[in-house]
């Protein structure tokens, strides 16, 4: 199978789509020799093969987080995808809290929108520092709905998100998504702010950023989080050309007694300001901890944020305060053709 990955002197992870494509061998991917041995896999089973239906191909990609620690949960996250179906696991302690679908209805203008192809994959990356996998799918209209898991190993923490592209800049979108839980976890939100707890039980396990969204519930009344039965739904509304919806995870219970906050950041190219349908940009900050997340909407292009430059679809970072240094874990760039 062709090289989909490259390593800088920072992971990036280069997008090949058609070498990607065009290969049916069943591949396993596995981090570098400094990560924890068989601590992910990423599969294409051929058709016919056992775990592969007989009429769909199907990937599945795990990603697991040992224990390092008394403080330091483990933690396993598994996708599975194949035409008519999209599965999210995520385990703590071995204790499932996301455990089945995740299914997103779009009505653009007010007209329900739907898929007309299955999904495919655009890149996976494995690091000892980052799991990632990113996924696509045409809609009607030429739309497409890309979907991104990330885990970030040494920070404890879980980002899940979806873009929408190939809309018209008066387009206005209302989306909403929804995960399946596990039985026995329970959902609370917080007061005042957007954020939320996912319970196992009585124990706080994840703390939920709906990073979108403004932080405050007065100022975010096109959003909401709630849950509805055995889901966890998320929606929003939204105009232009298209958007992008990351949620993050923090499951590190050091963090959960300390103070969050998340900001949506403002992008220059060329001195002028980026619309917020071309791109979009984020700070999340848990105590003292902080991260950025970047991720274009249309043609990449010479940007900056927070005094960081990028020419790059995609960035997850951490950054450092003191020195507003500014250290990628992922960066996304365009394979050349």
């Amino acid at each position: 199978m062709p090289p989909i990955r490259k390593q800088f002197n920072y992971p990036v992870a280069m997008l090949n789509h058609e070498a990607l494509m065009q290969s049916e061998t069943p591949s396993r991917n596995r981090a570098c020799e400094s990560a924890a041995p068989n601590a992910d896999t990423a599969c294409f089973p051929r058709l016919g093969e056992q775990g592969a239906s007989t009429k769909e191909k199907l990937f599945r990609a795990q990603f697991t987080v040992a224990c390092r620690g008394p403080k330091i949960p483990e933690m396993e996250l598994q996708v599975t995808w194949g035409s008519q179906s999209f599965i999210v696991t995520l385990e703590i302690e071995g204790n499932p809290v996301f455990k089945g679908s995740w299914k997103t209805s779009l009505t653009r203008d007010g007209e329900p929108l739907g898929p007309v192809e299955a999904w495919e994959l655009v890149c996976r990356h494995h690091s000892p520092e980052v799991g990632y996998v990113e996924a696509v799918q045409l809609w009607k209209g030429g739309l497409k709905l890309w979907r991104h898991i990330l885990v970030a190993r040494k920070d404890t923490a879980v980002l899940l998100g979806e873009a929408v592209t190939g809309g018209r800049p008066e387009d206005h979108w209302t989306y909403s998504t929804q995960w399946t839980l596990a039985p026995t976890v329970q959902w609370k939100g917080s007061r005042s702010t957007t954020d939320g707890w996912l319970f196992l039980g009585r124990k706080k396990t994840i703390r939920l950023l709906p990073i979108f969204s403004s932080e405050w519930k007065d100022a975010a009344e096109s959003s909401k989080v709630a849950k509805n039965g055995q889901h966890l739904c998320l929606g929003a509304e939204f105009r232009g050309r298209g958007f992008f919806v990351p949620v993050f995870l923090d499951c590190f219970p050091r963090r959960f007694t300390h103070r969050c906050t998340w900001r949506q950041l403002t992008i220059a190219e060329n001195q002028e300001p980026v619309p917020e349908d071309l791109a979009a940009a984020y700070r999340v900050q848990v105590g003292d901890a902080h991260w950025l997340l970047y991720r274009t909407l249309g043609p990449p292009g010479k940007r900056s944020f927070f005094g960081h430059q990028l020419v790059s679809e995609l960035l997850f970072a951490r950054f450092d305060r003191q020195t507003g240094t500014v250290s990628p874990l992922l960066e996304l760039i365009e394979a050349p053709d």
